[in-house]
C-alpha cells in the first residue's frame, strides 16, 4: 500500500532523509515542512494519509498539530531524540515514535505499525 505521508521536519538534512526513506519504501512524501502553520495547509487539503511529525518544529511543539491528526483519525509517528519523559504529555504517549537517527527500515516498521492496529 502506497501512502501520503506528510513529513513534518525542521532540520533539513533529516526532512531529506526522512522523504528518501519514504519513496524509497513506495510511499509518496506530501512535503517536507519546517512549521505546524505549513502542516496545518497541506493536512487541510486532505491530501494525506499518515504523518511523521518532528516533536520540536520552528514554530513550536508539535503536540497541536498531533491532535488535529488524532481527530482527524489519521496515523502518525512520532520521530524524535526526546524520551518519553522529558516532553510527552499523557495523551499522546501511546503513539509509535522513530528515534534520531532511525533507519529505513525502523521507518517501514512504524509506518507498518500504524496500519495494523
Amino acid at each position: 500500500m502506497s501512502l501520503r505521508v506528510l513529513v513534518a521536519e525542521d532540520h533539513h538534512r533529516l526532512a531529506e532523509l526522512c522523504v528518501e526513506f519514504l519513496s524509497a519504501l513506495g510511499h509518496n512524501p506530501v512535503g517536507p515542512v519546517p512549521s505546524m502553520a505549513k502542516a496545518r495547509a497541506l493536512l487541510a487539503a486532505g491530501e494525506v494519509d499518515a504523518g511523521c511529525l518532528d516533536v520540536r518544529l520552528l514554530d513550536g511543539f508539535v503536540f497541536p498539530l498531533a491532535e488535529e491528526f488524532r481527530q482527524r483519525q489519521i496515523p502518525f509517528v512520532f520521530c524524535t531524540g526526546f524520551g518519553e519523559d522529558d516532553v510527552f504529555p499523557a495523551e499522546f504517549r501511546d503513539v509509535p515514535r522513530l528515534e534520531k537517527p532511525y533507519s529505513q527500515s525502523e521507518m517501514g516498521e512504524a509506518l507498518q505499525r500504524l496500519f495494523d492496529a
